[in-house]
């Protein structure tokens, strides 16, 4: 996928790490357990989303749909963190996250290659979401979280000595990815 292949031509000046990853040499774990922590609804939109469980497909097909790419673009970004309790730096830092994500996701549908986009939290695309009363009013731009998807990220990047941006306390790390075979 020539867009992401040359992961240059998606820089944002937004994100602050941004490397691809051969899934076959750095795999990722995918564990329902991960997707239980969505029924907490931290995020408030379990059950009222339609990438976020319990509209996302079980972890088996989400698990089938992963494996069918070989490597994954990960990114990430963040904000400044004035405490641990600054909610609304973290929701500015959500929504300047879901714009760089939804940027990346409406660049690769261009090209028409085959592509997987995944997110921290789930899609906010639209003011509120349809579900589960009618269909996803824009199939081909919304975008799933990786939690939904089961993908056990922490576990990834503590694997990969990836630094989540957040260690010292001091800022808000989002994350997404892109899943894809090379062109």
């Amino acid at each position: 996928m020539p867009a992401v292949d040359d992961a240059k031509s998606l820089e944002d000046p937004r994100i602050e790490y941004m490397e691809v990853f051969d899934l076959r040499e750095h795999p990722l774990s995918v564990r329902d357990t991960v997707r239980d922590q969505c029924a907490l609804n931290y995020c408030g939109l379990y059950g009222s989303n339609w990438m976020c469980p319990p509209a996302l497909p079980p972890r088996f097909i989400c698990e089938l749909r992963i494996n069918r790419f070989s490597k994954a673009l990960l990114f990430r970004t963040s904000v400044p963190r004035d405490g641990p309790f600054d909610l609304e730096g973290m929701a500015e830092g959500g929504r300047s996250h879901r714009e760089v994500t939804q940027a990346i996701h409406d660049e690769l549908r261009a090209s028409g290659e085959d592509f997987l986009v995944l997110s921290a939290g789930g899609c906010r695309l639209c003011p509120s979401c349809s579900y589960p009363d009618a269909p996803c009013r824009h199939p081909d731009r919304a975008v799933a979280s990786i939690e939904g998807y089961c993908i056990d990220l922490d576990s990834f990047l503590i694997r990969e000595g990836i630094a989540t941006g957040s260690e010292e306390g001091s800022r808000h790390a989002f994350f997404g990815m892109v899943l894809f075979d090379p062109a």
